[in-house]
Formats: structure tokens, sequence, C-alpha cells
């Protein structure tokens, strides 16, 4: 649900992955993805398009920058996103629940999990791990990675680290 990607559904193509989910949210209306509460229901597309418009770019650019010098502002880029992300997000928004609207799980949770799970290979190429002060982001990835339907689709961190290698250009250790 993270990269673009494509469904059919009867005679109709739909494309674009926030789009995708919202769709199938409307057709699939239970459980509903997205809050009844018009504010809760604007912040969850204001947190969806912050993950496709800020983390997600950072991701690729970290990942994919063969420069040194761009990759390490996405890291700074990067942790400034994680740290919103555990502040403003779930710090403000989960309370005590799992999932970033609390109890109930949401597209919000679908559209950012994915590249959670992907983070092996930011790890793996750039050193960058999800760093340890984030510790409501690391309760929160834990709680998505232990559900079933994730379990069932889930990716092994290897898998990951293959399907990144053509893209993570390897960079020299600096003396």
């Amino acid at each position: 649900m993270g990269e673009p990607g494509v469904i059919t559904h009867g005679e109709n193509r739909i494309w674009e992955s926030a789009v995708i989910n919202e769709y199938l949210d409307e057709v699939f209306p239970n459980p509903p993805l997205l809050p009844s509460n018009p504010i809760a229901k604007a912040q969850a597309r204001i947190w969806i398009d912050f993950a496709n418009t800020r983390l997600v770019p950072a991701f690729s650019t970290l990942l994919r920058s063969p420069d040194f010098q761009k990759q390490e502002e996405a890291k700074q880029e990067l942790y400034k996103h994680l740290e919103f992300i555990e502040n403003e997000g779930l710090g403000k928004l989960s309370g005590d629940g799992p999932y970033w609207f609390g109890e109930s799980i949401s597209l919000v949770d679908f559209t950012f999990f994915p590249w959670f799970e992907r983070w092996a290979a930011l790890k793996h190429y750039r050193g960058f791990g999800i760093p340890a002060e984030f510790t409501r982001l690391k309760q929160w990835k834990h709680a998505l990675k232990e559900r079933e339907s994730v379990k069932a689709i889930a990716h092994s961190k290897e898998f990951y680290i293959e399907r990144y290698a053509k893209f993570a250009v390897p960079v020299p250790v600096a003396a």
C-alpha cells in the first residue's frame, strides 16, 4: 500500500495508493478505515499526505542517492519526520491505543507501515535504523507487525534488502 499501484475492481481500474485505499474503504465500509468525526478524518488525510509528500521522498532520497551529502541531508530530514510522527502524530492522537488513532486501525496506519517494514533496507545500506528514543513509534510498528492481516502479507528484512540492492548505490566509507 505504500508504492503506487493499480487495482481492478469489476471493470474499473483505480491507481495511486492513497486513492485505492480510500476507494476500498468506501466499497468495503466495515470496518471503517477512516474516522467518522470530520476533524479526525481531516487529520487522517493530513497524515496520509505527510507520508506521501514528506516521509516517502526523504526515505527514497536516503536510499537511492549516490551523493553522500544528499544522503546526510535526507537522514536529518527523516529524523525530523520521525520526531514529528512520534510527538505530533502518535504522541497526541493514539492515546493508550496501539494505532495512530488509538484502538482502531486506520488508513493512516496502512499508509505508513509499509515504509517501516522496508526500513531494514535503510538500516542495511545507510546505517539508519529507527532511533531508540522514538519509543511510541517502535510500539506502533510492533503492534502493526503482530496483526494477523499484516503477517499474512509481510516480507522479510532480507526481501527488502535484496529488493533495494539495485537502488542503493554503495557509498565509500569516509576516511
